[in-house]
Parts: structure tokens; C-alpha cells; sequence
């Protein structure tokens, strides 16, 4: 049997729980493997064993997921415990469903009536592997279970009750030309990746928003991820883009469509760049001086031009192409420095090089030679210490350490922000790397509606909207919440989205709210960002319709003839998928025509706003943190929420202060957590670490100190004594953990085994891993996020 791919999630945000065949792992496993190298959340156990009684642990998976993954076989058809699985998802609407067929197995009728009506994948008719993965990813009904790239803050939609829930890949750029006659730097460990989420599948985060920690924006938004640190005493930590930036954020609210191209060259012809003279004090005004210029992002290449600099990347010049909303790294130099810049093209049409602005800018020390040629806030430059830059800018910064390395960021996701690297064995790599994106160009919003899918407006009742719009304009229209327990005053948490039904003359939809906020919004100040409307739910064809006036009730045909080819389509068992204007799931326009029963055609609309808003994150200490107070003695009640750390007593979640008060630093953090957001962190205490989720159960966008740990991994490699009550902790035989009298739902894996179980009463959760040669506990995990103090 194959060895287990990949660690099963275990948490609150969307996952995809696996139902399959233990006998079929080396089927499986690598579908698995696929999907979490592309950020998918999923939870499995290494087999079911046909034999056994299906664990409890099982059903609350199962039931706590957003979509069950069910991989059909000869095998897994005549497992008990599988067409359990499928009948338990099947049953709860709440749970959405895909199968994926590993061969032409031949099921009974009842097994194919019920999986007749639900998407389904043939995997056994792809002779290319590859174009079974693509057709996977591409399934709408996993992507609220994926990580969005680069990462953002996940949030829940109430706060604080709800545990909180996680912007696209960053584009490739052309391959920098190497620095000539220089001391190869040392490699850089991989960014980790941030792990956003999102609360209970309700959820499905905004793509472009990037994450407050910054810091681990490599490997993947948002987007999603803003904040900007300011100087210590008695100035705020704010998350700041610049004042421009922000004038375009509120713009790309406003007005969503992409500029003519007439449109965009005469703003490129108006634009003037800032008459500066002075370097701000504020890193998020994204100034920096070079050689006495000062600069301020973004700026046109002709301003580095002018002052003496000349592109020494080979093979590039200022008529160089850059691609639609791409990007081109480029080196610049003068007088023997050198600094690398990003030139970024935010529009739908390729420029040159020259017609767009520089984004970012990266020096290293050894490129700039003399400390007085480069700078930026307060004078800070690539040859000062980590400590003068946190003295500078405050705390509200993201620390990353790596092998040879840190990172301290403060800024809006990976396209507004400042980081500054700090080397461990050669400072003269220490670098600072400034960023602030432009914004695309926009064009007045649209009243009637539009022939061009890409618009995303559509007719509603004889009236048109153009997403994304503001709420209230539905409810202004007559529609009203029809989902229970929402209300216009629900609160949304910062930078996310929760989605809900309105309804309105017997019609019904589901409506998408996006807050762009860090901080939580009701539902009456949110946009409308998204739509998704059932061809049963509008039986009068005629009181909606999109582009070229395509409706629920047209065909395949009749799409393809009002917009053309479709360059995504998907097929399935029962019906097919049709994509247009599609640059990612939040911005698109997509068909679900059914083949037996129309009733069930869907159109869904995307289009999300691209950037998050000013939000100011707050530095004072929220008052519901003072209820808390650590337990005296450990106890004997193994779900009462209380461990012990290096000798310390905690009951969770705790205040993240408390174990600043016991000794612990942050070994990395986000700058921030925005409101109901989760996120990991990792604390040092001289050589041991601790790895912890926290979240931010206020509801306003605070600092990570100002949060609560919800759940802690104690890992006997990295920590020296953790104890759990009756007798669990780091070193114990695994005897004794048999000996419990505990229901746990174990898996055993090459090397481990690892027990998990949730107790239902008190939602304390407990994993304990155990090793197959030591027989004792290697590593165990607890997380409890009720805030009951």
C-alpha cells in the first residue's frame, strides 16, 4: 500500500473530505498529493478497513466538510464503510459532492441513480494524466477549499463567534540576467506556505486581497490574504497603501470594467508623477531615495531614465514587451550600483516597457556598495540591523526566519509592502525590497447592459447591475434575505466573503458579499461580488438574463452562438460547464447546462474587487482579552483545553500574550490578523519552537500579540517537555495511551501511528501522534477556539 501522501487537515476552514478504498491508495494518493501541492484542504484516513465499525470521527469529518470527494472503484463499491460515506453526504445538502470514477466499475442501480444526478469525473477515460488534473482543479465546487495564492488572512462571516476561516500565484517573470563578477548568495530556503481558510464552507475568499504576513507571500494571496507599520511610541501601526493607491482601490469599487485602450493612453499621457522632495516618514507612502532622487511607487521607467539609470538586463530595452497584466524584472544600474525593479502592465493589453510603471524596487547591499546612495523611511537602509528597523517602524511587522535568513514585512499582501532580509552569514546580502502595484485603468460603470460577457452586468427584473455592486442597491430593488439568521447587520469578517439567498416574487439566488475591510462589516456595507442562479429557482425565463441575453433556459448552442467558443469547457457525466471572462474563480462567467433535467442549469457570475481598502490596524489591547485566566493545575480532564508547555500552564485559546509573558518570542508571524482571521505562527524559546494557530476574535484588525492561540502543536523534536491531563505527553508509551479508554479513530501509517478524536460536548480537539519503532508519543495537537472565559 502506498505511504500516506500528505498530512490531513484538520480544522475549520472548507476542506474536501476523501472517501476511497484503502486498496486503492496508489490510485489515490497521488490525486491527493496533487491537490495539496495546489493548496487544496483535504482530510482522509490512510484506508477503511471493511472489517471495522465506522468511527464517529469519521461522520463529524464528513459532516463539518464542504464537499466530499468520493473516488469509485470495484473496490470501494463493495466497501460498507464507503457507500456510507456517500450516502452520509449525499443526505445533507450542506455537503457538496463529486465522484471521481478510477475505472468503469459496474454499480447497481441504486449506486447509480444517486450518483446520476451529481458531477462526476470519468478519470479512466484520460489517457493524459495531466488533462484529468487540469479538469479536476477546474471543478467550482473544490475551490472554496483551496488556499487562494498568494495567501490573505482567513476569516469567519460573524465575528467573533465563528472560528475563522485564507490571492493568485504571482506570474512568472522572464529569467533575471546574471550579476556579473559576484559572489554567488546563498540559496534561499522556500517560502513557507501561509495557510488561509475559511469558516465552516460558507465561505470563499476574495482572490486578490494579499495576507498581512507578508512574509510568506512566496510560495503562494490576498488575495487573500495591509498593513503598513509605523514608527513606535506613540503612532499608530496602520495598514496603508499609499494615498494614490488608495484612490484607485476606491475607484476599482466604483468602476470595475477595464479602461478602452483610448481610455488608458490618455491616462498614461496625463499621468504626473510626484513632485517629491522629501523622503516620508511613512512606509506606506512607499517612498525611497536613490543617489538624492527621491522616488515614490509606482513611477514611470523615464523617472529612473532621466536621473541616469540604464537597463542593464541583456536583450531588454523601453519598447520591450509586457505582457497583459504581467510584469518584467529588470536590472537597472549607474556608477556601479545596481537595483532591480519590476515593471507592471495592470491593463488587458500588452505595453511596452516604457508605457508602464515600475512597481517595485529590490536593493541589496552589495549592490549599492555606499550606505548613502539608497534609503527609505526614516532613513533606513540595506546596512541597518533588524532591531533599528523594528525601533523605526514598530511591531506590526511579519517576521519570517529561515535557514539563513529573516524577513521582517509590513505592508499590503506582495503588492503593497516593504521587506527588509536580514543574512545570517553575510550581511552584504541584506536587502530592501519596496512594492507598490498600480492599479488598471478603469471605465464608467455601465447602466444598460452589456454585449460583452467581461462587463459581468446583467438584467434583474428589467433592472441592470454590474458586478460588483453595493448590496443595499438589491434590497432598494425589492429583494430580500431569505437565508435564515442573516440579516443586512450579519457581520462579515475582514477581508473575506460569506455567501446567502435572497429572494423576491418567488424567485431565488445565492448573492456573494465581499468585505474589502479588515476590519468586520454588516452585510448593508458590503458589495456584491459574486452571483449564482438555478434555472428551478426562475421559472419566468424572462426576469433575468446576462450578455446578448442569455438566460437560464439556453442551450449550449445558444451560448456558443452569443459568445463563441467557450475556452473552458469541462464535460461530465450529466452535464457541461462553459466558461467565458475567466481569469480566475472570482472573476468569471460560467454555464452548468444539465443534459437530463435543465431544471438544474446554472449560471454563476464573478467578479470580485481586486484590492482590499485602507484599514488601520489597531494596536490597543482588545478588553475581552482580560477574562482570561491560565488554570492552576493541569487537571485530569483530557478535553478540558488545558496543556502544559515547557513547564507553563495554558488553557485554550489563550491570549497570545500569555505566552510572550512565559518566555516565548515570535520565531515568525503575520504583522496582523484582520477581523475573525486565523492564521499559523511559530514561538522560540532559546532553541525550542512551538508551532500555533491563532485568531483574532475582536472585530477590528489588530496585531498578532492581540489575538488568541487556539491550537498548539508540541513536537518532542523542537520542544522539551509538553503534557496533556492523565498522563499524555511527549515520551509516553503508547500503552498507556491505548489504556485511556478513549475512542480515538486511528490510522497507522509507515512510521507512525496517528490517533485523533473530538470530543462533542466540549469541541476540544486531540491528536496524537505515535511512532511505530519508539512506541512512545512523538508529537501531539489540541485546539479548542470557544472563547467561554
Amino acid at each position: 500500500m502506498a505511504a500516506a501522501p500528505v498530512r490531513p487537515y484538520e480544522g475549520r476552514e472548507p476542506y474536501i473530505f476523501i472517501s476511497y478504498s484503502h486498496k486503492d491508495s496508489d490510485r489515490v494518493f497521488p490525486i491527493l498529493k496533487y491537490l495539496d501541492d495546489r493548496g487544496y484542504r483535504i482530510w482522509y484516513d490512510e484506508g477503511i478497513d471493511p472489517g471495522t465499525e465506522w468511527p464517529e470521527s469519521i461522520a463529524q469529518h464528513l459532516m463539518h466538510s464542504a464537499v466530499c470527494l468520493a473516488f469509485v472503484s470495484e473496490n470501494s463499491l463493495a466497501s460498507q464503510n464507503c457507500r456510507r460515506e456517500i450516502n452520509f453526504a449525499l443526505s445533507r445538502n450542506q455537503i457538496g459532492f463529486l465522484s471521481v470514477m478510477l475505472e468503469d466499475a459496474k454499480m447497481s442501480p441504486g449506486v447509480e441513480l444517486q450518483l446520476s444526478t451529481y458531477q462526476s469525473l470519468l478519470m479512466y477515460k484520460y489517457s493524459d494524466k495531466d488533462e484529468f488534473y487540469s479538469k479536476l482543479s477546474s471543478v467550482d465546487l473544490l475551490a472554496p477549499c483551496r488556499r487562494p495564492m498568494p495567501v490573505q488572512q482567513p476569516t469567519a462571516p460573524e465575528v467573533p463567534q465563528a472560528p475563522a476561516a485564507e490571492s493568485p500565484a504571482a506570474e512568472p517573470v522572464p529569467a533575471k540576467e546574471p550579476k556579473p563578477v559576484k559572489e554567488p548568495k546563498p540559496a534561499k530556503e522556500p517560502k513557507p506556505a501561509k495557510e488561509p481558510g475559511r469558516d465552516g464552507g460558507k465561505n470563499k475568499k476574495m482572490l486578490i486581497i494579499g495576507g498581512a504576513a507578508a512574509a510568506v507571500l512566496a510560495l503562494i494571496v490576498a488575495i487573500v490574504l495591509m498593513t503598513s507599520g509605523k514608527s513606535g511610541g506613540e503612532e499608530k501601526t496602520t495598514a496603508s497603501p499609499t494615498r494614490e493607491a488608495q484612490e484607485q482601490t476606491t475607484g476599482a469599487q466604483e468602476q470595475t470594467s477595464a479602461g478602452t485602450e483610448a481610455q488608458t493612453e490618455a491616462q498614461t499621457e496625463t499621468e504626473t508623477e510626484p513632485a517629491l522632495v522629501e523622503l516620508s516618514e511613512d512606509l506606506s507612502d512607499f517612498t525611497f531615495k536613490l543617489d538624492d532622487v527621491v522616488y515614490q511607487l509606482p513611477f514611470s521607467l523615464s523617472k529612473l531614465t532621466d536621473n541616469g539609470w540604464t537597463i542593464g538586463t541583456s536583450g531588454v530595452s523601453d519598447q520591450s514587451e509586457v505582457e497583459a497584466e504581467g510584469k518584467l524584472e529588470i536590472n537597472m544600474v549607474r556608477n556601479g550600483a545596481e537595483v532591480t525593479v519590476t515593471a507592471v502592465n495592470p491593463e488587458k493589453e500588452a505595453k511596452t516597457l516604457s508605457s508602464c510603471r515600475i512597481g517595485s524596487v529590490e536593493v541589496e547591499q552589495a549592490d549599492i556598495l555606499d550606505a548613502g546612495r539608497f534609503c527609505v523611511a526614516r532613513g533606513i537602509s540595506v546596512f541597518s540591523k533588524q532591531e533599528e528597523v523594528a525601533e523605526a517602524f514598530g511591531k506590526g511587522a511579519a517576521l519570517t526566519t529561515y535557514n539563513n535568513y529573516k524577513r521582517l514585512t509590513y505592508g499590503i499582501g506582495d503588492k503593497h509592502c516593504t521587506s527588509f532580509e536580514f543574512y545570517l552569514d553575510s550581511e552584504k546580502y541584506n536587502s530592501i525590497t519596496v512594492t507598490n502595484y498600480p492599479a488598471a485603468g478603469q471605465r464608467e460603470r455601465l447602466s444598460e447592459l452589456s454585449d460583452d460577457p467581461a462587463d459581468f452586468t446583467f438584467k434583474l427584473d428589467d433592472v441592470v447591475y454590474q458586478l460588483p455592486f453595493a448590496f443595499p442597491d438589491l434590497i432598494a430593488n425589492g429583494w430580500t434575505i431569505s437565508t435564515k439568521g442573516t440579516s443586512d447587520q450579519t457581520k462579515v469578517g475582514g477581508y473575506n466573503d460569506m455567501y446567502f439567498e435572497v429572494a423576491k416574487n418567488g424567485a431565488e439566488f445565492t448573492v456573494y458579499a465581499v468585505n474589502a475591510s479588515g476590519s468586520a462589516r454588516p452585510l448593508a456595507e458590503c458589495q456584491i461580488g459574486g452571483i449564482e442562479l438555478l434555472q428551478q429557482d426562475f421559472p419566468d425565463e424572462t426576469r433575468f438574463c446576462a450578455a446578448k441575453g442569455v438566460t437560464l433556459f439556453s442551450t449550449e448552442d445558444d451560448i456558443e452562438a452569443a459568445y463563441g467558443a467557450s475556452e473552458n469547457v469541462n464535460e461530465y457525466s450529466n452535464y457541461t460547464t462553459m466558461g467565458y471572462a475567466e481569469t480566475d474563480s472570482y472573476n468569471r462567467l460560467s454555464f452548468m447546462i444539465y443534459d437530463k433535467d435543465t431544471k438544474y442549469n446554472r449560471i454563476k457570475m464573478f467578479n470580485y474587487p481586486t484590492e482590499p481598502e485602507y484599514t488601520e490596524t489597531v494596536e490597543e489591547v482588545p478588553e475581552y482579552l482580560a477574562a482570561y485566566t491560565a488554570p492552576a493545575a493541569l487537571g485530569d480532564a483530557l478535553f478540558a483545553g488545558t496543556v502544559e508547555i515547557d513547564g507553563a500552564l495554558y488553557q485554550l485559546p489563550t491570549p497570545v500574550s500569555a505566552f510572550l509573558d512565559n518566555g516565548w518570542e515570535f520565531y515568525n508571524k503575520p504583522g496582523f490578523l484582520a477581523a475573525g482571521a486565523a492564521d499559523q505562527i511559530t514561538l522560540a524559546k532559546g532553541e525550542q519552537k512551538l508551532n500555533a494557530r491563532v485568531q483574532n476574535l475582536a472585530e477590528v484588525q489588530t496585531l498578532t500579540e492581540n489575538c488568541v492561540v487556539y491550537e498548539v502543536e508540541a513536537d518532542g523534536k523542537t520542544l522539551s517537555s509538553a503534557k496533556l491531563p492523565q498522563g499524555v505527553e511527549l515520551g509516553t508509551e503508547k500503552s498507556a495511551v491505548d489504556g485511556l479508554g478513549i475512542e480515538f479513530y486511528t490510522n497507522e501509517y509507515s512510521d507512525y501511528y496517528y490517533y485523533n478524536t473530538t470530543d462533542k460536548d466540549t469541541n476540544v480537539s486531540i491528536g496524537i501522534r505515535i511512532g511505530t519503532e519508539s512506541q512512545k508519543v512523538e508529537l501531539f495537537r489540541i485546539e479548542h477556539r470557544e472563547w467561554n472565559y
